[in-house]
């Protein structure tokens, strides 16, 4: 089974939180000068973030910890209306970077709500 091109195992591995020992893995916990694919994905493919489905983080609409704030500004992602990972992985106006932290979309633990994900 497969949602928006990765498969299942992958899923679970990005769900973990034991990616930086050593190199971190590409596309959950990335440093700077790399993009998330995470962030990618969230921004281009799902493309809804605060929207209808809006779960990233586990609680609908909540980004990095306030409602409906992504990026420090009410309806502002990317630093322009309505533009969610317009130029790619720019999230909240930095490469890679979701609610403040680098590559990283809020409590996406072992029990994630993945339904996000799935682009309907």
């Amino acid at each position: 089974m497969e949602r928006n091109g990765i498969g299942l195992k992958e899923m679970r591995r990005r769900s973990t939180q034991k990616q930086n020992k050593g190199r971190p893995r590409w596309g959950y916990n990335t440093w700077e000068g790399e993009v998330c694919r995470e962030c990618v994905r969230v921004g281009g493919e799902v493309g809804r973030v605060g929207g209808e489905v809006g779960r990233v983080g586990g609680e609908v609409g909540r980004v990095g910890g306030e409602v409906g704030r992504v990026g420090g500004e009410v309806g502002r992602v990317g630093g322009e209306v309505g533009r969610v990972g317009g130029e790619v992985g720019r999230v909240g106006g930095e490469v890679g970077r979701v609610g403040g932290e680098v590559g990283r979309v809020p409590s996406l633990g072992s029990d994630a709500d993945w339904s996000f994900w799935v682009s309907e």
